[in-house]
């Protein structure tokens, strides 16, 4: 007496049906585990050590150790510059927006050139020759920076009015004379609190009639000075300069303020300057102000009424380079190390590490073949 497949027991289902469905579940089990497995033994790419064995060419190249230096230019201010003599104004070469410059002339009055010229200490009385002070000291100053032959004393000479009336000439002014005792005063030039400045209006107006005192123009200002930050981060040692556009300045590392006139009308004339300049502009809405400059911040901040410029400040002499893999850096302390050149250990200086390349300095001319992963056991070069 036997078995009939598929005969149904009472009250269950077909014997060869359930172990179909328990193999089923089992092999179904072993995927996941399988899967799960395989899903928990996957390292993300980024953390797989790409340090190998081997050896590398090592790239030379020149650094200079760039870093960013801000400059904030403050104005400061304008000054109304009044006639000192009376009559009409006959011709003028004002022009907003243009310098003004000591020894030039943009007025003429009843046909007579109005000398320009800036004195440290303005004049205050009638000067003659044999009379000292800071006043005849900074005439004489005046007239041997325009290039004339003016003793450099504090006192004036007869020297001082042959190179102020040499220089009165050349612009149509009234030159000193004997009718007067050859004596010059606050009425003999329209005085300039600046060497230069950029004009904002020109007031008087050819045709005019002027007395001594009335606006002839008003100029804002040229900044003596500007401050300088520079990073509070460790850099690379050595002399340092400041490039602005073409050109480079010296600045070392403890540098808080520029003065030398040469490098500010770099800085302002510079095109990160002028770009400043004209987006602060931008952001008031009405362009410069009447000082000259914009009331706006510009560049990357700074009080109102100055500009924040960024410019680059690197070293003055490049250091020659190599870059090699980090890994390839072993007995390191502080910022010396050893690496293995043509499987021979050598000594070197760390200078920076920049996009996974570590840049390096040594006591010769050429580098072998560098080997990126050093062991243990590695020759101490030192």
């Amino acid at each position: 007496m036997g078995f009939r497949i598929g005969k149904r027991r009472s009250g269950g289902a077909p014997v060869a049906v359930s172990v179909m469905v328990l193999i089923g579940l089992v092999l179904a089990s072993c995927g996941v585990a399988g899967g799960f497995l395989l899903t928990k033994s996957m390292i993300p790419p980024t953390l797989v050590s790409t340090a190998k064995g081997g050896t590398v060419k090592p790239v030379s190249s020149r650094y200079d150790d760039v870093r960013n230096a801000t400059v904030t230019v403050s104005s400061g201010a304008g000054q109304s510059v009044t006639s000192v003599g009376a009559g009409t104004v006959t011709s003028s070469s004002c022009t907003p927006g243009m310098t003004v410059r000591s020894g030039s002339s943009l007025y003429a009055i009843d046909e007579v050139g109005q000398l320009m010229l800036h004195t440290d200490v303005p004049m205050y009385r009638m000067l003659e020759s044999g009379m000292s002070g800071r006043d005849a000291a900074a005439l004489n100053a005046e007239l041997i920076r325009l290039g004339y032959a003016a003793p450099n004393t504090d006192t004036m000479t007869w020297d001082t009015i042959v190179a102020y009336n040499a220089l009165v000439q050349s612009v149509g002014a009234k030159p000193l004379t004997k009718d007067t005792g050859w004596a010059i005063g606050p009425a003999n030039f329209v005085w300039l609190s600046q060497t230069s400045a950029p004009i904002a209006a020109c007031t008087a107006k050819v045709g005019q009639s002027v007395t001594s005192g009335t606006e002839l123009f008003s100029t804002g200002s040229t900044p003596t000075s500007a401050a300088v930050s520079l990073p509070n981060t460790q850099v690379v040692a050595g002399d340092r300069v400041i490039v602005v556009g073409d050109k480079r300045f010296d600045m070392p590392a403890d540098v808080t303020e520029i003065t030398d006139k040469g490098e500010l009308d770099a800085i302002m004339s510079s095109n990160e300057y002028l770009v400043a300049k004209t987006q602060a502009g931008m952001a008031t809405g009405d362009g410069t102000a009447s000082n000259g400059m914009s009331d706006a911040t510009g560049g990357s901040g700074g009080a109102a009424g100055s500009l924040s410029v960024t410019f680059t400040w690197v070293l003055k002499t490049p250091l020659d380079v190599w870059e090699v893999p980090p890994s390839a850096l072993y007995n390191v302390t502080g910022d010396t190390g050893c690496v293995a050149s043509d499987g021979k250990p050598m000594p070197v200086t760390i200078i920076a590490s920049e996009l996974g390349k570590t840049k390096i300095t040594v006591d010769t001319d050429s580098l072998g073949r560098i080997d990126i992963a050093p062991g243990d056991d590695a020759t101490p070069c030192r």
